[in-house]
């Protein structure tokens, strides 16, 4: 997507509420490339506004209310979303504090080491790795426009997804008989999870809810590890 155009419809939003805002442009070739930025941009902001606290929202959000009464409460060095077993990253709080930039730097550094891998997924990591107690924003600070778990109209802050237009993941799975990649190998409807992970005791699934849900019973969410 042109994230230039999307970008407008959240500048017009932010204006709308007489928020203050700072945005950064960077070059980017796909969108696992923009995600990874993400902790490098944050980091930017924090040391540019020393004294203040940031929230990250992604380009392609648009804010319905205004969310500051709420983050001016938050006493945690950093919060996010945790919708189902998936912690967001569109919307992200940090304190400009020790504690979060212990969990940004260690944030930037699983990015760097693992450049496929999506950036909440790295996020976690990152959280998970610190001793630093966390704040759970609400949905309505990290709604999906089309999520069935969520109401749109009581939003603060809604995000509409624009990357699934565009979006191309690295589909490749992991050979354990030969400890090696296998590229272009990925899930269809022809396909059973449990044939491709016949000899294997772990499989990363990107983006398989549909495909998984019938075979395993449940819902199936993007990059779950599933353990034979």
């Amino acid at each position: 997507p042109n994230y230039g155009e999307v970008a407008a419809r959240l500048k017009t939003s932010l204006e709308k509420h007489s928020l203050n805002y700072d945005y950064l442009e960077v070059p980017l070739s796909n969108w696992v490339d923009a995600c990874s930025l993400k902790a490098k941009v944050i980091s930017h902001f924090l040391d540019k506004y020393v004294g203040n606290n940031i929230v990250y929202i992604d380009a392609d959000a648009e804010i319905k209310r205004d969310p500051t009464p709420y983050f001016e409460k938050i006493e945690e060095d950093f919060a996010a979303c945790q919708r189902k077993h998936e912690l967001l990253s569109g919307t992200i709080y940090f304190k400009n504090s020790a504690g979060a930039r212990e969990i940004l730097n260690k944030w930037r550094t699983l990015c760097f080491l693992n450049k496929v891998m999506w950036d909440q997924i790295t996020m976690e990591w990152a959280i998970k790795s610190c001793d630093i107690p966390i704040h759970n924003l609400p949905e309505e600070y990290c709604n999906i426009f089309d999520s069935d778990s969520s109401d749109a109209d009581s939003s603060y802050i809604s995000h509409h997804q624009e990357s699934r237009k565009t979006r191309q993941v690295d589909q490749s799975w992991w050979d354990a008989s030969t400890n090696s990649h296998v590229p272009g190998l990925s899930l269809n409807e022809d396909t059973s999870l449990f044939n491709i992970c016949s000899n294997a005791s772990i499989a990363i699934v990107a983006n398989g809810p549909k495909l998984l849900e019938e075979e395993l019973g449940e819902e199936i969410d993007a990059c779950d590890v599933v353990i034979r």
